[in-house]
């Protein structure tokens, strides 16, 4: 069985393809670029992004393509990005124009592979590709990719375009650092947590509402808001949960949550309400009690309750800032999670 990520088998997936086709090819030590390439004498650094939905947002791509034109700024070496997800010609040509990057997308890699049957299998099956019907804009040959005619030398990328991304991500995981725990500061937690969620689900949720009473005035839950139908975790709640809106909660506890607050939460799921999931925010994760009430939750009632703990948080925020899909993440917790529960 392959213990690696999704991700992390895309990415040595990328640097075979180099290798069957006798390309120079060396795992990076960098942290912003994942492979080092000689073609021809010409120097490439290689950029990889694996994304669980077939058509990325185009946000996380450019963030992606900005943060490996910023890290290679110092070197001569042409630069590439290599994504998993399909990306149209205006789109790729913007790009690959204002950051001297070139772009390789789902497409590419499907023209590279087809003269090799078991690469071009391995490919399909890493990314769950049902049909290929749907992409019909064919890729380019490799020479044509990795051209240099997009890495103009002569022009010096300029990395302030990159800056306010940075800035935004360090500034939301240094604020969160900052927070005290417990009740004093619950409210401060609480500000901070929404714009966090605004941060990295900015194009996937929407009709934002906090502090929302029930209507028998009973009960009040911290963030509730509508889901797009935008990558395949936000379509599983969608159409196999049948839950098109999601609950926020934020606790401020020093301690790990226990099963109280699970109980307390899934209360407020209501299968008839369209409202089966709920995400909690925690500064230290969940008890064991915690963990086996919110299985219990899923297995009777088919309620899924998902807890962050900050160190996760600070991951998503890290993996959008990244370019990365910070839903990738919850996806992966959420499909590890129902595998493992039991009758």
């Amino acid at each position: 069985m392959n213990n690696l990520s999704p991700a992390a088998q895309f990415e040595n997936f990328v640097a075979n393809i180099f290798q069957v086709m006798d390309y120079q090819v060396s795992i990076s030590n960098e942290k912003d670029y994942d492979l080092n390439l000689n073609v021809d004498q010409q120097q490439y650094v290689i950029g990889i992004k694996y994304y669980r939905t077939t058509r990325a947002q185009m946000s996380l791509i450019k963030n992606a393509v900005s943060r490996l034109a910023r890290s290679a700024i110092a070197l001569s070496a042409n630069k590439v990005l290599v994504v998993s997800s399909i990306i149209e010609d205006m789109s790729r040509e913007a790009l690959e124009k204002e950051f001297a990057v070139n772009i390789v997308d789902l497409a590419d890699l499907l023209c590279w592979t087809s003269p090799f049957p078991e690469l071009f299998e391995q490919l399909s099956n890493l990314l769950e590709l049902k049909s290929l019907e749907e992409f019909t804009r064919k890729g380019r040959h490799i020479d044509c990719a990795l051209t240099v005619n997009c890495n103009d030398k002569a022009r010096l990328y300029s990395p302030l375009a990159f800056s306010d991304e940075a800035d935004m991500a360090d500034s939301l995981v240094s604020e969160l650092d900052k927070i005290k725990f417990g009740k004093g500061a619950w409210r401060s937690y609480e500000i901070h947590a929404e714009k966090i969620l605004n941060y990295l689900f900015e194009n996937d949720l929407y009709g934002w509402q906090s502090q929302l009473r029930t209507d028998d005035g009973l009960n009040r839950y911290d963030y509730v808001c509508r889901i797009k139908a935008t990558t395949d975790f936000w379509k599983l709640l969608i159409e196999r949960l049948n839950s098109q809106y999601i609950i926020f909660e934020f606790k401020n506890y020093r301690e790990k949550i226990g099963q109280q607050q699970i109980i307390t939460t899934e209360k407020y799921l209501l299968e008839k309400g369209l409202r089966k999931v709920a995400i909690i925010l925690t500064r230290n994760g969940a008890n064991e009690s915690a963990k086996k009430m919110a299985k219990g939750a899923m297995r009777e009632l088919g309620k899924l309750l998902i807890m962050l703990d900050d160190s996760e948080i600070k991951k998503m925020i890290e993996l959008k800032q990244a370019g990365s899909d910070p839903t990738d993440y919850l996806f992966e917790k959420t499909d590890q999670f129902l595998l493992e529960l039991s009758r």
